[in-house]
């Protein structure tokens, strides 16, 4: 992810922060991590909002807004939300987040020219919505209620911001953003959808991350309709760092970045033990794979 100056910006799950990476390579707080709140504590009773686990970010150059994926926090632990920052100063605009007492795991963010951000719920199968400019608190709109979705992973814009493509277990699906209507994105019966962890659309086709048990980045090109599948192109396959468990990409120009070693599967929840050592936890890497 990059911002208006061309730095860089990465999230952390395990320490609820996002990093802002200058072009020389130096990294900085962009948001700084709060303490970690007690169990049944809420947003109102803390002095800054806590983060949470950051699960995806997106850019709207047009608002300079950086926008964000959180989950982790308040009763239980169970609040979701999205936030929005001002890309250049890091102060937060607002805060959106679903007020029940489901389970909500945010975990992926699309971001429209005109300033809305939609992001998949993995655990409800649903899809929020938030608008730039609303009040600093509100709660998430379901654009798309629970159940729409089996378990989605990965969300994109077409590059005219006007269909929306969601991966799921069922495969990948379009989604009208004027009528909602949702369509399965066609393909031969022989090609393997599962396990998509990332969607990012680029010239006509969508690029993907699919982790299932040999880690490879996917090209799916699409036809005019943009609803049909007709060919697929692998761009990498494993590599030695992909072996945590690759995560979450991103198109920037023609580049795709994405994370190689996320141990997302290691994230280690306040209170408990280390799932593996420090010394076999290794620092995170951002792959650049050129897509032309």
């Amino acid at each position: 992810m990059t911002d208006a100056v061309n730095a860089s910006l990465v999230g952390s799950i395990q320490q609820r922060k996002i990093v802002r990476i200058d072009k020389k390579g130096n990294p900085e707080d962009f948001w700084m991590p709060a303490p970690v709140p007690a169990p049944d504590m809420q947003w109102g009773q803390q002095q800054l909002p806590v983060l949470g686990e950051v699960r995806a970010l997106g850019i709207d150059a047009a608002h300079r807004s950086l926008w964000a994926c959180a989950t982790g926090w308040g009763p239980q632990g169970k609040r979701s939300g999205i936030w929005e920052f001002d890309s250049q100063s890091g102060f937060l605009r607002q805060l959106g987040f679903v007020n029940d007492t489901a389970q909500h795991l945010l975990n992926a963010l699309a971001v429209s020219s005109k300033g809305v951000a939609y992001a998949t719920d993995l655990k409800t199968g649903a899809i929020y919505r938030l608008r730039t400019n609303q009040p600093p608190e509100e709660e998430l709109e379901a654009w798309l209620p629970a159940g729409t979705f089996a378990a989605p992973s990965g969300i994109c814009l077409s590059d005219d911001n006007r269909t929306l493509y969601v991966a799921d277990t069922r495969g990948i699906f379009s989604v009208n953003l004027t009528s909602k209507q949702m369509m399965p994105v066609s393909a031969t019966e022989t090609l393997d959808l599962n396990q998509l962890k990332s969607l990012s659309y680029y010239k006509g086709a969508l690029i993907s991350i699919q982790d299932n048990g040999a880690p490879r980045i996917l090209r799916f090109q699409l036809d005019a309709s943009r609803q049909r599948i007709t060919g697929t192109q692998i761009l990498e396959t494993t590599r030695s760092e992909t072996s945590a468990g690759p995560a979450s990409g991103i198109v920037v120009g023609d580049d795709f970045y994405y994370i190689a070693n996320s141990h997302q599967s290691v994230v280690i929840k306040p209170g408990e033990a280390p799932a593996l050592p420090a010394a076999e936890v290794a620092e995170p890497i951002v792959i650049r794979l050129s897509l032309l």
